[in-house]
């Protein structure tokens, strides 16, 4: 007996027809078949959490409906995290239909996020602690492990994830050209190290460099780069050859 397909497909957009938890019937159509996937995953992570989202849902509406539903199991901290979070939406895209919104919105929120932040606060930090101050190493790594798991996530991906709740084996995917893996991990110190370090060789004045890294004190920006300065690969090549080149003492004859 032939295996039944996964999904209709009309010749134009496949599609599937699923059950919502009001009893009625529904048509979710897409062009690729990755696409309707990831449709029905939303769709089905929605009913899980118990929302009800159609054509017409607003953002608004989306949030209330996910907030009334999950803060019974939230702690008081956790619900006005949310509540803060939400209050940041919905001045901004609250009115929009969930379907619309695009990366760009989102971008708009965040934006409106930090304006925001920004006048409640005289500190010159983006993100800071509660007195103003920079963040701490750990707690500048624990924001961006947030931003990681909770980013937009590529259709590749996306069908990763669904395989793998569904407990089915992840198809290898072709090997990319032109990309190196790090065998290291990089941390933000790394890429600030590793830009002024390009800007002394450079030439760059030292004067600019140590505007640039915000050092109160030249001399602070000489001790940690002068092995730059000092040790230039053209100005090495140079000693090195005419070291070698030099000439040399006769040798003495014996008696």
């Amino acid at each position: 007996m032939p295996r039944r397909a996964e999904f209709y497909f009309d010749g134009t957009y496949y599609r599937k027809r699923i059950k919502l938890p009001d009893g009625r019937w529904k048509d979710v159509r897409a062009r690729t078949k990755e696409e309707l996937r990831s449709k029905l995953y939303d769709m089905e992570t929605a009913q899980r959490m118990g929302l009800v989202l159609d054509a017409e849902t607003t953002v608004a509406e989306l949030a209330v409906e996910w907030y009334t539903n999950r803060s019974a199991g939230l702690s008081a901290a956790r619900q006005g995290d949310y509540r803060i979070a939400i209050n940041h939406h919905c001045p901004v895209i609250g009115a929009m239909r969930v379907r619309d919104v695009k990366p760009e919105h989102c971008q708009r929120v965040m934006a409106q996020a930090l304006r925001d932040e920004k006048k409640r606060t005289n500190s010159e930090f983006v993100l800071h602690t509660s007195d103003g101050s920079h963040l701490t190493y750990q707690s500048a790594r624990n924001i961006v492990s947030v931003i990681n798991r909770r980013c937009p996530m590529t259709e590749g991906q996306r069908r990763e994830r669904i395989e793998q709740e569904r407990g089915r084996p992840i198809a290898s995917r072709k090997p990319q050209k032109n990309i190196t893996k790090l065998t290291f991990r990089v941390t933000p110190h790394q890429l600030r190290h590793t830009y002024a370090t390009r800007l002394v060789e450079g030439g760059m004045n030292i004067k600019q460099i140590q505007y640039l890294l915000g050092h109160d004190d030249v001399h602070l920006t000489l001790s940690i780069y002068s092995h730059v300065t000092q040790n230039r690969p053209e100005e090495l090549t140079g000693a090195v050859s005419a070291a070698f080149s030099a000439p040399q003492e006769p040798a003495l004859e014996s008696v």
